[in-house]
């Protein structure tokens, strides 16, 4: 069955109760694909009471037709390429480069307004559960998948509302685990499953992050942080 979701925040109710062997582990962190994955890794997070963090990666598009997706790049430079599409449309390696570099700099600013001061988190020898709100091509989640793996995550799991199977299939091979909620036949784009699919801006990304830093403060005499009751920072869902 196909689901559809009134919101982010539903989906995000949905797939908590999926991960659910997950909950109560300090080795585990939920990563947030900005800005869409967002809200949903936000309850996810809260539902699990596990830590929180963002994972910023960019869509690079043809040059001269940006709809036509040939890959993606995480902040850290890592990049996923579909070499169909480059070499099909002729595109040269320092064409890539130079657009991936492009997009690496734009996330570098959005860095400072995301985290502000906040180190990024460790991940070596934890389990990452990497969030988004739905999955087209694949491209983006491939990237952010071998970033973590870049920063040593001893597990990779994704955690998809909606996503299509192809792209399921591809990314299979790369990661320990995947939960998909709904893959449909008929996809023609991830807005179709939510009845408010509205935008998520930087500024909204920002007061997740920050809500969920409020309630997952460590307490005494505990080892690793452990999240406490949290409430939802008033932003669009």
């Amino acid at each position: 069955m196909d689901l559809r979701y009134q919101n982010r925040r539903e989906a995000g109710e949905f797939l908590a109760r999926k991960l659910s062997a997950y909950a109560d582990r300090a080795e585990v962190i939920v990563i947030g694909l900005p800005r869409g994955g967002l809200p949903v890794a936000y309850v996810v997070a809260e539902r699990l009471h596990v830590e929180l963090d963002v994972l910023q990666v960019r869509k690079l598009g043809i040059p001269g037709n940006e709809e036509l997706i040939m890959g993606a790049v995480t902040e850290d430079g890592v990049c996923a390429l579909r070499p169909e599409i480059a070499a099909s449309s002729n595109i040269p390696a320092e064409v890539i480069e130079a657009a991936a570099q492009r997009e690496q700099r734009k996330m570098m600013r959005q860095a400072r307004l995301y985290r502000s001061s906040k180190p990024e988190p460790i991940l070596r020898d934890r389990i990452a559960i990497v969030v988004d709100d739905g999955l087209e091509t694949g491209a983006t989640m491939q990237a952010a998948v071998r970033a973590l793996r870049h920063r040593h995550a001893a597990q990779i799991v994704v955690g998809l509302p909606v996503a299509t199977k192809a792209s399921i299939e591809e990314l299979r091979p790369e990661v320990d685990g995947i939960i998909c909620l709904s893959m449909p036949e008929a996809f023609s784009s991830i807005a179709q499953y939510y009845d408010d699919f509205s935008e998520v801006s930087d500024e909204d990304v920002r007061k997740y992050l920050v809500e969920a830093e409020q309630w997952h403060m460590p307490t005494a005499g505990e080892s690793g942080a452990r999240p406490r009751a949290a409430s939802y920072p008033t932003v669009p869902r």
